[in-house]
């Protein structure tokens, strides 16, 4: 519990870093990135479930992996980005979808959550 608190603020850290230092690329580019982030969150939030309820496992944890595998996507772009390309322009997407990744992954929690049984 102590290092999925402490990952979870690291990784806001770095998302808001990104976006403060990226503010005027993200302003000017949102409307056209916008609709990307929003599609790929949504395909890696549906991808993520289905897989996992196609190896059978229970609903709940279906749930989870949908949501873990559309939250990796953010932290990958802006990790090559800023480290292997050396590009802050590539940051921007990865910064946009951080931001936008939590609004599809609530989303999908909420709507989630009444095909999902409480445990036992």
């Amino acid at each position: 519990p102590k290092a999925t608190k402490i990952a979870t603020w690291l990784f806001v850290l770095i998302v808001v870093l990104a976006v403060i230092k990226n503010w005027p690329l993200l302003r000017d580019n949102f409307t056209s990135l916008a609709p990307f982030a929003v599609t790929l969150n949504l395909s890696m939030l549906a991808c993520g479930f289905l897989v996992a309820w196609m190896v059978r496992l229970s609903k709940r944890q279906s749930v989870t992996l949908g949501i873990e595998t559309a939250m990796q996507n953010a932290a990958l772009a802006l990790v090559i980005a800023s480290t292997v390309l050396k590009e802050d322009a590539m940051a921007v997407p990865g910064a946009l979808y951080g931001v936008l990744m939590y609004a599809g992954g609530l989303v999908f929690a909420l709507s989630m959550r009444r095909f999902t049984p409480e445990p036992a």
